[in-house]
């Protein structure tokens, strides 16, 4: 499992190429509910990237101390 912040999930979506996380970490590419409110943020100022990352990557929620890790 490999959990993306929001700076990397970004930069993937904007150049087209989601697909390479998801070949790099076959395991399973994910977004918190904090990034993902953060990239609602970008598409609500009416950026269109933020919608392949939503289509693309699962959205999880972390535990109280997987919070404190990540």
């Amino acid at each position: 499992m490999f959990i993306l912040d929001c700076d990397i999930a970004s930069i993937f979506a904007k150049i087209g190429r989601i697909d390479l996380l998801k070949e790099t970490f076959p395991s399973g590419v994910y977004i918190t509910n904090s990034v993902y409110i953060e990239l609602m943020r970008a598409k609500e100022m009416g950026f269109s990237f933020p919608d392949e990352i939503f289509d693309s990557i699962t959205t999880i929620t972390l535990n109280n101390s997987e919070l404190i890790d990540f």
